[in-house]
């Protein structure tokens, strides 16, 4: 930092201006990936998140009847984790990660320009070769490819929404019944 004072020895706007800095960083440099860690890392979220993603891949439309469970989900947390596949739905924390080494390097290792460079084309190397290996991205050509793998848990899915269905519908009728008696 610098610490210049004008002529009657106040410190300059910069100075000033540091507290603000020091706040937003912690809000923004380690608050939000703390929140993105803890909101994908938690087991019933990452049950969500993959099984949004089931939903995504069956191309089925995005309403609460379609996907009953994860829709509110979906709603406040898809730009996190919908571009993946339902494996990789952390991937947003790789990525994160990521812009923070570069951010480090670009800090850090100012004063050598050569390692610095060296050090961003080592972690551009190593994203690489994470991304090739394992195919985090989902497109939509991919979409009958992610169903087949998940079936399993495709056929789970629709088992407990045809269950859920038939609830309401006794529910439904049960309640018709009890009005009609009275």
């Amino acid at each position: 930092l610098c610490y210049a004072r004008d002529e009657n020895g106040q410190p300059e706007m910069q100075m000033t201006l540091v507290p603000f800095a020091i706040i937003f960083f912690v809000i923004y440099g380690i608050g939000y990936p703390l929140y993105v860690f803890l909101l994908l890392t938690n087991k019933a979220n990452r049950a969500l998140a993959m099984e949004d993603q089931l939903v995504r891949a069956q191309q089925l439309p995005n309403t609460r009847e379609d996907n009953p469970n994860c829709y509110e989900f979906r709603k406040r947390y898809a730009k996190l984790y919908y571009q993946f596949k339902p494996d990789f739905y952390y991937w947003g924390l790789v990525t994160l990660a990521r812009k923070f080494a570069f951010a480090v390097c670009e800090l850090m290792l100012r004063s050598n320009a050569a390692f610095q460079l060296c050090s961003v084309q080592l972690i551009m190397f190593a994203a690489y070769v994470a991304q090739v290996r394992c195919h985090p991205y989902m497109s939509t050509s991919e979409f009958p490819g992610v169903c087949q793998h998940f079936e399993t848990e495709i056929a789970k899915m629709e088992s407990e929404k045809k269950r859920k269905q038939d609830a309401l519908v006794m529910l439904g009728s049960a309640s018709s019944r009890r009005g009609t008696i009275r």
